[in-house]
């Protein structure tokens, strides 16, 4: 499923709202991007289907506008990702105001997800990546997650970049990261949650799982 409103000043929202099952090898499983940097309009997802996709993300959200980018899945919106062999850094829900967007970037993940394969050599990139990327930027970046798992080989894959959890501020936002109870955030060979704030803003993490 892609949805991807061009350029040309456009300035309304985006929403996307998956109920079914969605099956995808070579493709995210569901796509949305804004790429007018002056659109002010905020992008949203919601799944409560289960997503799986072999060599992509299953969902990928990006803004490079000023509105704020949202992704939401229920408990039955699983993400299965990067399971193809030789698979390489594939996150389940890539969620981030890119650097030129201005907005905060928000993930409340309840399905479970994972990245990579134990099988075929291939190696999962973040269960979740989000981040506000621009340095000039006070978006926030919050991730509130449920299970989430990375499996990948340590002598291929980046500590970081295979963080079950990654959160990110590249301007003065703040970072926050909770882990519903009883969930687990688990990165065979990198962190179970990294969240940074690079330009000084605060940085909080709730484990309520393990």
């Amino acid at each position: 499923m892609i949805l991807d409103d061009g350029t040309g000043n456009l300035n309304g929202n985006i929403l996307v709202d998956n109920g079914g099952s969605i099956v995808s090898f070579w493709g995210d499983g569901i796509r949305a991007i804004q790429h007018d940097a002056s659109n002010t309009g905020n992008l949203t997802v919601h799944s409560s289907g289960p997503i799986t996709s072999g060599y992509s993300a299953g969902i990928w959200a990006e803004s490079s506008g000023s509105g704020n980018v949202t992704v939401t899945t229920t408990s039955g919106g699983t993400i299965n990702a990067g399971y193809g062999p030789y698979a390489e850094g594939v996150a389940g829900i890539y969620a981030v105001s890119n650097n030129t967007g201005t907005g905060s970037v928000s993930v409340d993940a309840r399905g479970n997800i994972t990245t990579g394969s134990p099988y075929g050599y291939s190696y999962g990139g973040p269960g979740i990546f989000a981040a506000a990327q621009n340095e000039f930027s006070d978006g926030d970046v919050s991730v509130t997650a449920g299970n989430v798992t990375s499996i990948g080989y340590a002598m291929y894959s980046n500590p970081v970049m295979t963080s079950a959890i990654f959160a990110s501020a590249y301007g003065t936002g703040d970072v926050r990261v909770d882990t519903l109870s009883g969930t687990t955030a688990y990165s065979s060979s990198g962190y179970a949650n990294y969240a940074a704030a690079l330009g000084g803003g605060n940085v909080t993490v709730v484990s309520n799982g393990s």
